[in-house]
């Protein structure tokens, strides 16, 4: 996976990794979110929530870091 598009999707999952599949893959990521995701080992998902009420058409933002404060740098460039 290292060589792949796929090494850009990649989420830490224990000692192994994971993708996101469903509607977790059109999630945005931004400093200023308005959803978080936990790991739920126990149920194998990654569970998403939102912070605030979320307007029709308003994109969902999440920070990848997986801490809504962490804004430690990622592998692209951030745009908020």
């Amino acid at each position: 996976m290292k060589n792949s598009i796929l090494a850009n999707y990649v989420f830490r999952w224990k000692r192994d990794k994971a993708i996101v599949l469903g509607f977790g893959l059109f999630y945005n990521y931004s400093y200023s979110q308005n959803a978080y995701y936990i790991t739920n080992f126990d149920n194998i998902s990654i569970d998403s929530y939102a912070r605030r009420d979320i307007n029709k058409g308003e994109e969902i933002r999440v920070n990848y870091n997986g801490n809504p404060r962490d804004t430690s740098s990622l592998w692209f460039d951030v745009i908020n």
